[in-house]
């Protein structure tokens, strides 16, 4: 299961993104030229389909539209995130959300379409969601009432994981054998996501294990990368 292509309109400092994904990427870049802005939209679409987010907490966490729409959209102001996704199931899925703001502030869908092997599976907006604007606060995507016809990709996207790891673990490995927060020495290391609260990965898992994401294993060097399996897996070095 992986993400085969990403589109991106107006978001963040891109103003147009079309980038077919293979199995494992590397985005390498100079510093403030958008990697981490690129990585986003694949934790932005996790925000949304997560049960416990949403779109209105996942833009929220970004601090409103205005922060997440390019400065350099001017005629189209709707911010666009498009994902084209297989699921190993024989035929890709495809997802696309459009979004601006109200009045008020409030993100709002402008347009929300899931399509399985060329098939139409959602439109939006419908005709209930002309007749009751409210509606459009919300996708379908992170309703469990409305995404039954496409739950394979909800799940999927809600299981999207960011490991920023730190570098120095990366280049030493052998340091990791026994830190402060590694209360039973088992080679834990301390590492954070987006959110910045901590987590730990075993080294067995993140470094020797070959299944797992693979960050300068072999040359010591630690470019942000990109792998998903058996969901998504983005990461990042700084």
């Amino acid at each position: 299961m992986r993400f085969s292509r990403l589109k991106l309109e107006n978001w963040r400092n891109f103003l147009a993104v079309d980038v077919p994904l293979r199995r494992r990427m590397f985005v390498i870049g100079p510093n403030a030229s958008g990697k981490s802005n690129l990585l986003d939209a694949f934790r932005f679409l996790r925000d949304i389909a997560n049960p416990r987010g949403g779109l209105q907490q996942a833009v929220e966490l970004r601090q409103g539209v205005s922060q997440i729409r390019s400065l350099h959209a001017r005629a189209q102001p709707n911010v666009a995130i498009h994902v084209e996704v297989d699921l190993a199931d024989g035929e890709p899925w495809t997802y696309r959300l459009e979004f601006a703001q109200d009045k008020r502030h409030r993100a709002i869908v402008r347009r929300e379409e899931v399509g399985h092997g060329g098939t139409s599976i959602l439109r939006r907006p419908d005709p209930l969601d002309k007749s009751d604007p409210s509606r459009l606060t919300q996708t379908h995507l992170e309703q469990v009432n409305a995404n039954r016809e496409f739950r394979p990709l909800q799940e999927f996207l809600a299981r999207v994981q960011y490991l920023h790891i730190v570098p120095q673990l990366i280049r030493q490995p052998q340091r990791w054998e026994s830190l402060p927060d590694d209360p039973s020495r088992t080679g834990r290391s301390g590492c954070s996501d987006s959110s910045g609260s901590s987590w730990t990965a075993s080294r067995r898992s993140c470094w020797r294990n070959p299944n797992s994401p693979s960050i300068g294993r072999s040359s010591g060097t630690c470019p942000p990368c990109l792998r998903e399996s058996p969901g998504a897996w983005i990461g990042r070095c700084s």
